[in-house]
């Protein structure tokens, strides 16, 4: 699966899928065995990967193929942003306008329990369901003893690199910080020949929210502080600690010192990353697998073969390190049609469809039966695969995604002059704020 698949060939593939009864650790019936089919039902879904493509076309060439299988079934889609949801969510649930489906995750399952809207999805998927998923991956999905949500895909964090521009400079895909900072050197170049800049090393996503902070966090631990972590039954942070202050230096010396990162850094948002190395003006990116669909959507499907990944680096004294970094469907616990959002979560996660979204969107299958095929057994997954040895499981507070946006705005802070220790030191006593105003 080198090439991107049209829509149309993705939906083949999809419709395929319906028919099967899937293999190892795949559906243990045909898909729609619960289905009424003279009872007309509309499945409602919110869904974050439907508010961009190349998720959103590979999505709902899933939902067509169900559909196509279940004529009396439609299914409609509520598209909502990532850095949205967690507003968004809390505000469907406060009116009780619940989708029957629902996008969650590690950022944000102990505050949907909180919510009391999801319903343990181990009764109702199956247990011989259950044991086909990757478990270290399901771990993150529970919350105490409940299944909140069934994943659907994971991407864990590393560092994206343009094979081409690599080997254009004689260099090697980096291991240590060190290391990097030399290859993004490398990598900033005149291309032009005209006395100004036109490539850089690192396309940093530095913009102040919690998709850039989510960027930071592996390279805040990879030195030795975790910006939460629970201690003796309670949360604390690392984040007034050499480590931290560390990690904000190189941040900051990467953009002021080595002057690797292209201009405007602290507005540079994850989708402007991606259209600047999918152009070609950067050459390494720190991000899920998902970038790689998304810097292919946005240049062309031939950029695919010009994409590798290795784990995200480290210190030469400390060890590399990866969240998992997933998502998955809930069902609503106030749903009238269970079952039919169950079976719909089943054929989402049928081998081929695992596959064939993975083609798509470069995010990673959770399924055992879709891991263990040859198809990702290739370069731009390697460091991806290799890096979920490295991975950590996300705390489950549900203040979370504040304590992300408080690390990214500490490093705009350090970016922006301050000392990287009075950052670390800022962002310590806010974070410890939010755990004391949640205690």
């Amino acid at each position: 699966m080198n090439k991107r698949m049209s829509a149309l060939a993705l939906a083949s593939v999809l419709g395929l899928a319906a028919c099967s009864t899937g293999s190892t650790g795949g559906p243990t019936s045909t898909p729609g065995a619960s289905v009424d089919p003279d009872e007309k039902i509309t499945l409602r879904v919110m869904s974050t990967t439907m508010a961009a493509d190349p998720e959103m076309s590979a999505e709902q060439a899933i939902a067509d193929a169900f559909m196509a299988k279940h004529p009396n079934v439609t299914i409609e889609f509520t598209p909502v942003a990532y850095p949205d949801y967690g507003t968004r969510i809390a505000t469907v649930a406060t009116s009780g306008d619940v989708p029957d489906v629902f996008t969650n995750g590690p950022e944000l399952a102990a505050r949907i329990a909180d919510l009391g809207i999801a319903q343990d999805l181990t009764p109702l998927l199956g247990e011989d369901f259950v044991t086909g998923f990757d478990q270290d991956v399901l771990a993150e999905s529970y919350v105490g003893d409940e299944l909140a949500y069934a994943p659907y895909y994971t991407i864990p964090m590393s560092l994206i690199y343009r094979t081409d521009l690599l080997e254009e400079a004689g260099v090697e895909p980096p291991t240590t910080w060190d290391e990097f900072v030399d290859v993004a050197k490398a990598l900033t170049v005149d291309k032009n020949g005209d006395g100004t800049t036109d490539q850089w090393g690192f396309a940093m996503v530095g913009a102040a929210n919690a998709s850039g902070g989510s960027r930071f966090v592996p390279v805040l631990r990879s030195f030795g502080a975790a910006e939460l972590r629970e201690e003796d039954g309670s949360y604390v942070t690392d984040m007034d600690s050499e480590g931290a202050a560390k990690a904000l230096q190189l941040y900051s010396d990467l953009v002021n010192v080595h002057g690797v990162v292209p201009p405007g850094a602290l507005n540079t948002a994850y989708p402007d990353a991606v259209n600047l190395m999918a152009s070609g003006q950067t050459a390494m990116i720190i991000s899920g697998s998902h970038a790689i669909g998304s810097i292919a959507a946005s240049g062309g499907a031939e950029l695919e073969d010009t994409l590798g990944s290795v784990p995200v680096p480290r210190p030469e004294d400390g060890e590399h390190v990866s969240v998992l970094g997933q998502l998955g469907f809930s069902v609503s616990a106030t749903t009238e049609h269970p079952e039919v959002a169950a079976e719909y979560i089943k054929f989402y996660l049928a081998k081929e469809n695992q596959l064939a979204w993975t083609d798509a969107t470069g995010r990673l299958p959770v399924r055992l039966d879709a891991l263990e095929d040859p198809a990702l057994d290739t370069p731009r997954y390697h460091g991806f695969i290799d890096a979920m040895a490295y991975g950590y499981l996300t705390p489950q507070a549900p203040y979370y995604l504040n304590v992300q946006q408080i690390a990214a705005e500490a490093y705009q802070a350090a970016i922006n002059g301050t000392a990287p220790e009075k950052a670390a030191s800022d962002a310590a006593t806010r974070i410890e704020e939010e755990i004391a105003n949640n205690g």
